[in-house]
């Protein structure tokens, strides 16, 4: 999607595209959607109906706008793709409506220069709403700027934890740098949200510093409220890619775990298995054996990882489970996983 001023129309020339493929449950929709544009002349509202994949819109107004935002509240179930120029990305941010703004702050993340980094650093730091906040904090990590990094780690304190939360999640793009490590470790010890310890340490995981195999193993033994952060541990496991974190995996999997651990470690064990190829029988093992375990969601997860192998012998045991299973979403799990082995077979 994209506008553009047809002076001579004295109108805003708005390309809509519908871009989903078209099968037998996926047609062209049809729907009408609200356009506003916002300029010298104020702000003109416009009702648009869409009927075909590809239309363009003329908007009469009475001179250029700076801004022009297409369904501002999201009123419509999509997608959107909208082609804008910096400024009126910036105005967009700075002046819109709480979902115009959000959708300006994820969408300058094609930008990098200082100016962005600052408006985006202003929304991080004051809107009034936390999901711009939030989405500001994600573009920041994109940005992956001394001055972006900056900016997150002067909100690691903020006052809501979903801002905290993206913060944290976003300096985890920042590999090798250690005073992102070293804040990111004070979080995981003194953050009043388990949420927000748990994205620490994943974090910490991704950034791929000394301290975090050691980090990871200790909040194994941390409760939280839903198990978070020894899920995130595992996880965090997992993407550190060392050979220790096996044993860890094999032992948070066993029966008697919280199952939002044994689910955890059942999917590290998936990934860990490209990187320790001497305990690969012994994954697989343990993966076919939680086929049948008591627990509904460990079944579920136990197929998921067994799909994400390669390894076409492990079939007879999804084969087994697809036989034995009565519910449907087990039984639609198994077929695509044996389905999803066998076409890795023959390539």
């Amino acid at each position: 999607m994209a506008w553009t001023w047809d002076r001579k129309q004295q109108a805003v020339a708005l390309e809509v595209s519908q871009v989903q493929a078209e099968d037998g449950v996926t047609p062209i929709f049809r729907m009408p959607v609200e356009v506003v544009t916002t300029g010298d002349f104020g702000t003109e509202k416009f009702t648009i109906q869409v009927n075909n994949a590809e239309e363009t819109f003329y908007l009469p107004v009475a001179s250029r706008p700076g801004r022009v935002e297409f369904d501002p509240e999201n009123r419509v179930l999509k997608t959107l793709t909208f082609t804008k120029r910096k400024k009126e990305l910036l105005d967009q941010l700075a002046n819109a409506g709480d979902l115009s703004r959000m959708r300006a702050a994820e969408w300058l993340a094609e930008y990098s220069d200082g100016k962005v980094t600052i408006a985006l650093s202003s929304s991080l730091r004051n809107d009034p709403f936390r999901g711009v906040r939030t989405e500001a904090a994600r573009t920041l990590g994109k940005i992956r700027t001394k001055a972006a990094r900056d900016s997150l780690l002067a909100n690691l304190h903020a006052e809501h934890s979903h801002v905290r939360r993206a913060a944290v999640a976003a300096l985890g793009k920042y590999i090798g740098d250690k005073k992102v490590a070293a804040a990111l470790e004070i979080v995981f010890r003194n953050d009043s949200s388990y949420y927000t310890q748990a994205e620490a340490l994943k974090s910490i995981a991704k950034l791929d510093v000394p301290t975090a195999y050691d980090l990871c193993v200790e909040a194994l033994k941390v409760p939280s409220f839903r198990e978070v952060i020894r899920s995130s541990a595992i996880q965090g496991l997992a993407e550190l890619k060392d050979p220790r974190g096996v044993d860890h995996a094999l032992q948070q999997a066993v029966y008697g775990n919280s199952p939002s651990v044994r689910a955890g470690a059942i999917a590290a064990m998936a990934k860990m298995v490209h990187f320790v190829p001497d305990r690969r029988s012994e994954i697989i093992d343990t993966l076919t054996v939680r086929l049948e375990d008591p627990n509904f969601g460990i079944r579920l997860s136990a197929m998921h990882a067994l799909s994400k192998l390669g390894d076409p012998t492990v079939i007879p045991s999804l084969e087994a489970s697809l036989a034995r299973e009565a519910h449907f979403r087990h039984q639609d799990t198994a077929r695509e996983a044996i389905q999803k082995l066998r076409q890795a077979g023959t390539k």
